[in-house]
């Protein structure tokens, strides 16, 4: 039935996943480890500005063409086992989250790095204690972390 596609890869399937998929998971994977480990210097500097990165020499071309196609293939192979949902929420919300409450490049790394295993751990924690979906509990649960930050830097605000 297509419905029953169209929502998995919306929310995501084990059954989608076919063996095979899992080692190219594990390689694209390894592959954007590796990449980010040796171009560190220049994403930080690209991400900040394609301007700047081109000015102080970086190949903001090859490197930004290079990062984009990695993360185009991390996010095609984990679709059909994660869900176009919950790969959404796990770049978006850990991330913001921690940009609502940390200052500076690491710190915010760091903590959407956290985040994010928060999200997961607390949202199969709550899958499985309340009986509800996984991916749709991950989702909250990553919500509901940049919910509280976005307060807590509100509150901050108020009290300067």
């Amino acid at each position: 039935d297509s419905r029953t596609e169209i929502l998995g890869l919306l929310w995501g399937s084990i059954l989608f996943v076919r063996p095979g998929s899992v080692v190219v998971i594990g390689v694209a994977a390894v592959a954007f480890a590796a990449f980010a480990l040796l171009f560190n210097k220049e994403l930080k500097v690209l991400l900040f500005s394609r301007t700047i990165a081109s000015a102080t020499g970086v190949h903001e071309t090859f490197v930004y063409a290079l990062f984009l196609a990695l993360a185009g293939i991390l996010l095609a192979v984990n679709l059909p086992l994660v869900g176009g949902l919950m790969i959404f929420s796990l770049i978006t919300n850990p991330a913001a989250a921690a940009y609502q409450i940390c200052r500076g490049h690491r710190a915010v790394v760091v903590a959407s790095t956290l985040f994010g295993v928060l999200s997961a751990v607390g949202g199969f924690i709550a899958s499985y204690y309340l009986n509800l979906p996984t991916g749709a509990c991950i989702v909250l649960t990553s919500t509901l972390l940049f919910a509280l930050a976005a307060l807590s830097r509100t509150l901050a605000r108020r009290t300067d």
